[in-house]
């Protein structure tokens, strides 16, 4: 779903600039209106610049770091992701186990267990 909606937009942005640029029809886009979408439109276009060096420099990281690359071949995990989790764990020796490590993360509760009651919280 969200592919379609990246390509609704992007349409959608194709279509604003094609009327944007037809300075011939007064009538479908006054002056003022053209002069601010105008402004952005020119935004977007940097922001997907920007995006764009960022994505090559996350991809480059990724690839300089055999961690980063062993992290990306676990199911759900994409470049940004693994990036992101090397980034951030330094010593995965520091964790007792993967729950322990996922349980930081935040993706499943963290277990605070004592006298053998098991307390998820």
């Amino acid at each position: 779903m969200r592919g379609s909606l990246t390509g609704k937009f992007q349409d959608g942005v194709a279509k604003l600039i094609a009327l944007v640029a037809d300075e011939s029809n007064l009538q479908a886009l006054p002056v003022t209106t053209r002069q601010a979408l105008g402004a952005v439109l020119n935004q977007l276009s940097a922001l997907q610049q920007q995006i764009g060096e960022l994505d090559r420099c996350i991809h480059t990281e990724h690839r300089a770091s055999d961690f980063s690359r062993r992290l990306e071949s676990v199911t759900g995990i994409g470049v940004i992701g693994a990036t992101a989790i090397a980034a951030t764990i330094t010593d995965p020796r520091a964790f007792k186990s993967g729950r322990d490590l996922a349980a930081w993360i935040g993706l499943v509760p963290r277990q605070h267990s004592t006298g053998g009651k098991e307390r998820l919280g």
